[in-house]
């Protein structure tokens, strides 16, 4: 009952007539007044002669607002005065009782008119108040609800989508609900009356538009003295968030699985590439010794040959020497296919040094990275021509320099080898030179490079090698 005089009361509050029905009303409630004043005269006109009057002023005041009230206060002092008051049907000035009691009748009732007006202005803001949630909250993906202690709905500003905001007012959720639904959300909501504090979880529920899963917040609403009165209820449908939130968790297992996966790959092929690079210098290391082996044994058999034999004997063991250092280098190193063109040339000129003490030799060269496929046929270049710069240009026992260069230019490396020696004879022709110069004139070949033979106070050999043309190995060379 009083349930439903609330919600009238309510309505009554929230209409809004216009100018000239507010006056309308206003004459209706002092008429329906007056005629109920008069009929009901021998009942309470020596109790409260006004009590009907009082009501039409907050009746008027609460549906038409102030005007309505100042309208029915003003009418409602006039029908007192013409009606009731002597001598009726006339407005004459009554007795000093009259007037002091239609006093007190127009100060009680002007009171009542401005507290009906300022409370009915409070409803209107209110209602306005309410107005700007509900679009708010219409326009938000969020959902309210207001429960009182027993956990039944009150108030509601979006319900479920299958169901209307109203469907839910005086029930529980266990009501209209399914138990395995209802659950957990009934246990959400009694946490938070027992902690009297925030609480936040998940619900999943069957909707018309499929299994939803839903984030709940409940907030206790407690009075003064910090009892709790009820429960403000937010929900968010994050269904769409869950899954998206379960599919990137599924794309982060697969892409740390390939990334597992890639580094056990990686982790095979860099114990590959150990191995191979251990394989290749282990080569490099027995090819050395192979080489020393045959040095040491081409050396002890010129031991026992004549003067000429055993220097060409010991051109052979230079070739091969040239060709060793190479891959004593390659061991060395940290790399498998490149040496350091300064390092080799170097140790190249001390062993070409240490073999003859006719010239003296002097080495130029600038720091490259040179591959095998490079370097060894460069290396057995210089040395064929600094052995025929010696043999063949300081002869009959002279003394003499050997400069050896090799210098980046541009695209190309270029090498040079001058003596002070007593240069080519007339008509020289490296095609029918001897053993060495057919060996340079092959590799040269192999290497896509070009030189040439002049003299220059000596005997001057410049070779030419770009760095971008492929080498080419003969079948059964290398």
């Amino acid at each position: 009952m009083n349930t439903l005089l609330l919600r009238w009361l309510d309505q009554l509050m929230r209409t809004r007539p216009n100018s000239a029905a507010a006056h309308l009303l206003a004459l209706a409630c002092v008429a329906t007044a007056t005629m109920i004043r008069l009929a009901f005269d021998a009942f309470i006109a020596g109790v409260v002669p006004y009590a009907t009057f009082f009501p039409a002023v907050l009746l008027a005041t609460l549906a038409g607002g102030l005007e309505a009230g100042l309208t029915a206060w003003v009418v409602g002092g006039l029908s007192v005065w013409y009606f009731i008051l002597t001598p009726e049907h006339d407005l004459a000035i009554p007795s000093l009782h009259e007037a002091v009691s239609l006093g007190l009748y127009s100060a009680t009732a002007f009171i009542m008119l401005a507290v009906a007006s300022v409370l009915r202005q409070a409803v209107m803001q209110l209602r306005e108040s309410e107005e700007r949630l509900r679009v708010a909250v219409n326009g938000s993906p969020m959902h309210l609800f207001h429960c009182d202690r027993n956990l039944r709905y009150t108030w509601s500003a979006r319900g479920r989508p299958d169901w209307s905001a109203g469907r839910l007012l005086g029930f529980r959720d266990d009501e209209i609900l399914p138990c395995e639904e209802a659950a957990p959300l009934m246990a959400l909501k009694f946490r938070a009356l027992a902690e009297k504090a925030r609480v936040q979880g998940e619900v999943t529920m069957r909707t018309p538009l499929g299994r939803q899963t839903w984030e709940v917040v409940a907030e206790p609403l407690c009075d003064d003295r910090g009892d709790v009165q009820g429960l403000t209820i937010a929900g968010f449908e994050v269904t769409e968030r869950k899954r998206a939130e379960a599919d990137r968790e599924r794309l982060l297992q697969e892409l740390d699985h390939k990334r597992t996966r890639l580094e056990a790959a990686l982790q095979e092929q860099q114990s590959l590439v150990q191995q191979k690079d251990m394989l290749f210098r282990e080569i490099h290391h027995r090819v050395k010794n192979n080489l020393q082996l045959i040095m040491s044994l081409l050396a002890l058999q010129s031991y026992r040959l004549d003067p000429d034999t055993q220097g060409l004997f010991e051109e052979t063991i230079g070739r091969v020497q040239a060709m060793g250092i190479v891959h004593e280098l390659l061991y060395q190193t940290h790399q498998i296919d490149c040496i350091d063109t300064l390092t080799y040339f170097t140790r190249l000129g001390e062993a070409l040094g240490q073999a003859n003490r006719t010239a003296e030799l002097h080495i130029d060269i600038e720091s490259l990275p040179l591959h095998i496929e490079q370097a060894l046929p460069l290396g057995l270049i210089v040395n064929e021509t600094v052995i025929n710069a010696i043999k063949h240009g300081f002869p009959g026992g002279r003394t003499g320099e050997v400069s050896v260069s090799l210098r980046q230019r541009g695209a190309d490396l270029v090498l040079t080898v001058l003596d002070n020696g007593v240069g080519l004879p007339d008509g020289f022709d490296p095609e029918r030179g001897n053993l060495g110069m057919q060996i340079i004139t092959r590799l040269c070949g192999q290497l896509g490079a070009s030189f040439t033979l002049e003299n220059q106070g000596g005997a001057l050999f410049r070779l030419v090698l770009p760095l971008n043309v492929e080498v080419v190995v003969p079948e059964g060379v290398m």
